[in-house]
């Protein structure tokens, strides 16, 4: 699932999603929104393939209701460990904050890396940072998830960034 939030169109913002099995296809729709939604965000998780069917490889106004739900998630593609520096909600980090946000994942790439663990994606949310590990789990296995990102929270959280451990919520995009 993709999905478009705070799309502008004249007076309007509302949000968008679609679900893709073609990658280009993906590709070029995110490309081509990029500069009229204030965010996009793909659920990385493996979905249940009837999903796919609420919209093929095209994106469409989220009506209330709409989107990925936990019962959507079939199994885990993904483990992402989220880093968001600590500061008032809604309002965007400033740029020591945003850099203490990508030191931190630095810092538990290279920890996880020294037990063995594979290189992840090193993603720029903007305000902050996100470590994917490609990992393949059953659904069920949610417990696991949650536990390995409530460790590294404890052991890398500090006074100016925490690990959200919300991404232990499949469905957390």
């Amino acid at each position: 699932e993709v999905r478009l939030l705070d799309v502008v169109e004249g007076k309007y913002k509302f949000n968008m999603n679609g679900y893709y099995d073609d990658a280009d296809k993906m590709a070029d729709m995110i490309a081509y929104s990029a500069g009229s939604a204030r965010f996009i965000s793909v659920c990385p998780q493996r979905l249940n393939p009837e999903v796919i069917n609420r919209r093929r490889n095209r994106i469409e106004r989220m009506k209330l209701g709409d989107g990925v739900s936990d019962n959507d998630i079939i199994g885990w593609n993904r483990l992402v460990i989220d880093c968001d520096p600590v500061r008032t909600s809604g309002v965007s980090s400033t740029e020591s904050e945003h850099e203490a946000a990508l030191s931190l994942a630095s810092k538990i790439r290279s920890y996880l890396s020294g037990l063995g663990w594979p290189d992840p994606i090193l993603c720029d949310s903007g305000n902050g940072a996100h470590l994917q590990y490609k990992i393949s789990l059953p659904r069920e296995d949610d417990a696991l998830v949650k536990g390995t990102l409530e460790k590294i929270s404890r052991l890398f959280n500090d006074e100016k960034v925490e690990v959200d451990t919300s991404f232990s919520k499949p469905t957390q995009l």
